[in-house]
């Protein structure tokens, strides 16, 4: 592989992991590569260290889930394999000025993103 596909195979690879605990050093190892050698060509290649650039993915990933579904926050921040969701709500509106539960009803109120809110039969039924 060239390095170029080798930085957009580990790009995906960070992408796929939103949904694990999938650290920069994991990566590296699954690649066989030095992880500060991984770190430097990740940055270079995308402009943000890898750790930031999971923190974003989770982020636009808890807002998707957030104006997409009726999830609990509770749940998504476990998905997202937040281990406290108190810590994930923190994250979230220390990124956003929003919390979670503030970023989805604000959403709702605007439209969204374009997207249908999938809503549970109480919720459409007022209770």
């Amino acid at each position: 592989l060239t390095k170029e596909n080798k930085l957009w195979h580990l790009k995906q690879r960070k992408e796929s992991g939103v949904y694990e605990n999938l650290s920069a050093k994991d990566v590296a190892d699954r690649l066989h590569t030095s992880y500060s050698g991984f770190r430097k060509a990740f940055k270079e290649f995308t402009g943000t260290s890898p750790a930031q650039y999971m923190q974003e993915l989770k982020l636009n990933e808890a807002k998707l889930l957030l104006t997409t579904t009726t999830r609990p926050v509770k749940d998504i921040s476990y998905s997202l394999k937040y281990e406290n969701p108190e810590y994930f709500s923190m994250f979230f509106k220390r990124r956003t000025s929003k919390t979670p539960l503030e970023y989805r009803n604000q959403s709702r109120l605007h439209g969204g993103s374009g997207t249908v809110v999938r809503e549970t039969a109480e919720e459409q039924s007022g209770e």
